[in-house]
This record gives C-alpha cells, sequence and structure tokens, in this order.
C-alpha cells in the first residue's frame, strides 16, 4: 500500500474518479514534483525512477489520471521545497503548460500560495504549472549543459521558455 504505483497512481486515480462522480468538485489540484515533465532518459528522472520504484512514471501516470477524469484540474510541479521564506532579493519562475522551468529551491510558502491561487483562476483551469526560484533575476535566459564533440561537456547560454515568467509575487 506504500508503493508509488499504489499511492501515486491508484490512489490519486481514484480520487480523481470520485471527484468526477461526485459532480461538486471545481477543480482538483494535484501537487506532483518538477522531475515529472521530464523527459523518461533525463539522468534525474532516471535516478530517482530506479532508486525510488519508478516513482516519477507513477507520478506521471497520475496526472495522467486527473487530465482524463473529465474534472477541471491544476497540476502544480514544484522544484526542490525549502522550509525557509524566500529570501529578498530573490524570484520566483512560473511556466505554464509544457514550459520548462530551470530546476531551482523554491519556498513551500510560495507553493502554498501557487495552490490556493490555482484553486481558483480561471487561467489554471486544466493547466500544468512549473514553480521554482532563483537566487536573484534571470533576466530570461539559464544555463544548460551541452555536449559538443570538440569541446566536450559545457555550459552554454539560452533563453527560457516563452510560458516561463518570473517575479517576486505569484499573481
Amino acid at each position: 500500500p506504500e508503493h508509488p504505483a499504489a499511492v501515486n497512481y491508484r490512489g490519486v486515480a481514484l480520487l480523481a474518479a470520485l471527484a468526477a462522480e461526485s459532480g461538486t468538485v471545481r477543480r482538483f489540484v494535484r501537487v506532483t514534483g518538477m522531475s515529472v515533465g521530464y523527459p523518461p532518459m533525463h539522468i534525474v528522472a532516471v535516478l530517482l525512477n530506479t532508486v525510488l520504484s519508478m516513482t516519477i512514471r507513477w507520478q506521471l501516470r497520475g496526472e495522467m489520471a486527473v487530465r482524463s477524469s473529465g474534472v477541471a484540474y491544476t497540476v502544480v510541479r514544484p522544484g526542490s521545497l525549502s522550509d525557509q521564506p524566500r529570501a529578498g532579493g530573490s524570484v520566483l519562475l512560473l511556466g505554464h503548460g509544457g514550459a520548462h522551468v530551470p530546476a531551482g529551491k523554491v519556498s513551500r510558502d510560495d507553493v502554498a500560495e501557487v495552490i490556493t491561487l490555482a484553486t481558483f483562476h480561471p487561467a489554471a483551469a486544466n493547466a500544468t504549472l512549473g514553480i521554482a526560484g532563483a537566487v536573484q533575476p534571470t533576466g530570461g535566459i539559464k544555463s544548460e549543459m551541452s555536449w559538443d564533440p570538440a569541446r566536450g561537456m559545457h555550459y552554454r547560454i539560452v533563453e527560457m521558455e516563452a510560458g516561463v515568467a518570473e517575479g517576486t509575487d505569484v499573481r
């Protein structure tokens, strides 16, 4: 009963089905994790699936069950959770839909605010939201690892996807 398949897939699918059956649930909000949006062969997804009984796979299947339930939904995918409030000068990165949000620590308080707003905001209906923190404003760019046969493994600077917004307030 504690295996990720039981909790993150079958349990979530049952809750979504019951929500649909009740006819009274206006929005089903499911919190998973940023890594659920990674490609299956991404190193983080491979490691987490290997070590944690395919947890990413079962989280994704649970998200799919919510999406297909017929109930309006919002999936929230936070980065690494922090118990500390967001530090002064730091910013939030919020992605909508399939936009990839660069990984970063995010305050549980900020995630709670996103969940609260997602429950009622029309733009969050039937949407997936990624949320992470950055220690300073990014200016819309990020660094990512890249492989080039001539240079080997190196970092390169790229623009963030259009669906990623940056700011100090989730509203």
